[in-house]
């Protein structure tokens, strides 16, 4: 029969103790495994005791991956052997300064292994692996079942009950006297001393130094010493001093496909430098390394990171829609400023009718002490956002008030100014009445399209001709220019127009009726452009103030997230960095720097072999020549010059030993 290890267990056994500490078969790194302890408990006996005293322990009855009850051990899915029953969080109990963790190390029998016929492949395999759990455990438990132990023969029981018959040598049991012994320690007379101390001799040697403390790499304060060594035909000393820690190390700067990244990283032990960035971890997690050796690590990170994001997307739609509800709440503000804005633009177009404003006129005072103790509304938003004041500007500096374009008014406006004209050159002529005529006559006509190109001036201008003939009765000189007059009346400016409609009224005050319809006209078009144009404005610079807003928002909360993910990428890589390796490896990749292009990898860093501090001892022996051999052999008294070879024979101990 042969021990048949699994390499694939032992493997994933080894790497969860030590990460990268198995390679092969051939390959373990037992100087790493050296630096951890496990306490390990065996446990062998009966199949039901062991099923019922590991269901009492943290350990339950599904990781022994048993299907049957304590009462059938029969039908047992395990096979007999050797197993290790390792608690799940072992990686990181043994990186912790807690009591090193709990492992059983378990002697699964045979149906038959403890019955007194076993045959003799059982008996063989029962004293082999007892051997094996013996040299493996720190302490042996046997579990007895009741039937097992009733079969049991204990010796020490049987002699008591039969007395004083083994006294006499009798029975099977009579042998057990053959196990005491007695021993008597004397003094002999030929060990007597008979060695006398005398004044020794002195010599310099380059190999003796001075006895100072040095601290070495592992925490402890070592002495070089000097030490006397006796030997049975001569003597010799031993000197003694301090190797520090070496490090050889060789740079490597390679493209790697992932596959091949995979197998270089996945057999080394791999330490992070302080120079490591998240996007290298990245490629890490990516490629699944992290995940295999530390799991949790990889999860927890993971975990965080999802949770960072769902936060922070959260606080900013909460954000923008109490920003949208503070829009909606002050958006009657708005409008109010806004209107006052456009107001202002008119009265300055148009300060010649008051009339016009006469019904905000009110409103407007209110609003301006309103305004003032609001600190106006709209100007704190063109100060705190920068796409709103252009907005506002652009809109306000387009809007268009030089002209009043609605067709009636213009319509009444060239009969106004044509009344004008006509009266101005002729109309001290006129009576009453026909001054009267020629007012409604030309006012109440048809609709005006005078034209500089028509020379048969059809329409009103005919009309107007007509009139002037037959009222002034003054011959064609009082229409000359006229055409010209009416037809320069459409390049006044409305500005112009309204404020010569007060004076044309107190000349002649036939016309104010003329006059209070183009007053009411200039009205309904100013209340009509507020209206649509304050809309329109304040429609923008909301989707303006929401733009700016969101804007803003998003930048602070991508500014908070990535500062939160910054500290969870350093928390991230302090623990990467202590789960990877232990400080006082010897050899191990320190990973500089990852960078995926596609589908290369960038690999730059160093291998590191260290070797510890060590201490290094010389043996120096002392011989004497001929001359001083002869000459203590005639005076006892003589005091030699021994010599000292010039090379000596060397060792090296790891530093924590001491040799006594």
């Amino acid at each position: 029969d042969k021990i048949i290890i699994a390499q694939d267990s032992l493997k994933s056994l080894i790497n969860t103790l030590m990460p990268g500490a198995y390679r092969s078969i051939t390959k373990i790194d037992f100087t790493a495994l050296d630096t951890i302890q496990v306490k390990v408990t065996g446990i062998y006996g009966s199949k039901t005791e062991i099923v019922r005293f590991l269901s009492k322990t943290t350990w339950s009855v599904e990781l022994l991956l048993l299907s049957e009850d304590a009462r059938r051990p029969s039908q047992a899915e395990l096979r007999s052997g050797m197993y290790l029953l390792i608690p799940p969080n072992l990686n990181s109990s043994l990186n912790t300064t807690a009591p090193p963790p709990m492992v059983y190390a378990l002697y699964w029998p045979e149906d038959t292994t403890w019955n007194d016929s076993v045959t003799g492949g059982v008996r063989r395999n029962r004293v082999t692996f007892m051997r094996y759990l013996t040299r493996l455990s720190d302490q042996i438990c046997a579990l007895i079942s009741p039937e097992h132990s009733t079969s049991l023969i204990w010796k020490d029981l049987e002699t008591d009950e039969v007395g004083e018959q083994d006294d006499e040598g009798s029975g099977s049991d009579g042998d057990n006297d053959d196990r005491f012994f007695k021993f008597e320690v004397i003094k002999d007379d030929d060990q007597g001393e008979s060695a006398r101390l005398c004044e020794g001799f002195k010599f310099n040697h380059r190999g003796i130094i001075p006895s100072v403390p040095i601290a070495n790499d592992v925490g402890l304060t070592t002495t070089p010493v000097t030490s006397l060594l006796a030997g049975q035909t001569r003597s010799g000393f031993m000197t003694s001093k301090v190797i520090p820690q070496q490090e050889n190390r060789r740079r490597l700067s390679e493209r790697f496909n992932p596959l091949r990244f995979v197998r270089f990283l996945k057999d080394r032990r791999i330490e992070l430098a302080e120079t490591i960035d998240e996007s290298a971890l990245d490629v890490l997690m990516t490629q699944g390394l992290l995940s295999d050796r530390m799991p949790e690590i990889d999860r927890d990170h993971r975990t965080e990171l999802s949770r960072i994001s769902r936060h922070h997307a959260s606080a900013l739609e909460n954000a923008q829609a109490n920003a949208r509800k503070d829009i909606t709440k002050n958006q009657p503000l708005l409008e109010r400023d806004v209107k006052v804005e456009i107001l202002a633009i008119l009265r300055g177009r148009y300060p010649m009718l008051p009339l016009l404003f006469e019904s905000e006129r009110d409103k407007s005072d209110e609003e301006d002490s309103f305004m003032t103790e609001s600190n106006n509304y709209l100007e704190q938003l063109r100060s705190l956002y920068p796409k709103v004041k252009s907005v506002c500007n652009g809109e306000l500096e387009g809007l268009n008030v030089n002209s009043i374009d609605t067709v009636k008014f213009r319509n009444i406006k060239r009969r106004f100014m044509t009344v004008c004209n006509i009266l101005a050159r002729g109309g001290d002529r006129l009576t009453r009445d026909r001054t009267r005529t020629l007012v409604q006559s030309i006012l109440s006509d048809a609709e005006i399209r005078p034209k500089r190109e028509d020379k048969a001036l059809p329409g009103f201008f005919g009309v107007v001709r007509f009139l002037s003939l037959v009222l002034l009765r003054g011959g064609e000189k009082p229409i000359e220019g006229l055409q010209e007059d009416i037809c320069a009346g459409d390049e006044q400016s409305d500005t112009d127009f309204l404020d010569s409609v007060a004076q044309s009224v107190i000349k002649e005050p036939l016309l104010k009726e003329a006059a209070d319809e183009l007053y009411q006209l200039a009205r309904a078009w100013a209340e009509h452009k507020l209206s649509s144009f304050s809309r329109t404005l304040v429609e923008r610079i909301v989707q303006a103030q929401k733009c700016s807003y969101d804007e803003a928002e998003e930048f602070r909360s991508k500014r908070k997230q990535a500062d939160e993910r910054l500290l969870e990428f350093h928390r991230f890589r302090n623990r990467v960095r202590a789960a990877l390796i232990p400080v006082d490896s010897e050899s191990n990749f320190m990973l500089e720097h990852v960078r995926q292009t596609g589908s290369d990898i960038f690999v730059t860093g160093h291998d590191v072999d260290r070797k510890r501090s060590v201490m290094e001892h010389h043996i120096w022996p002392m011989e004497l020549t001929e001359s001083d051999t002869h000459k203590m052999l005639e005076n006892a008294q003589y005091i030699p010059a021994p010599r000292v070879p010039r090379h000596a024979i060397s060792f090296e101990l790891p530093i924590d030993n001491h040799i006594q």
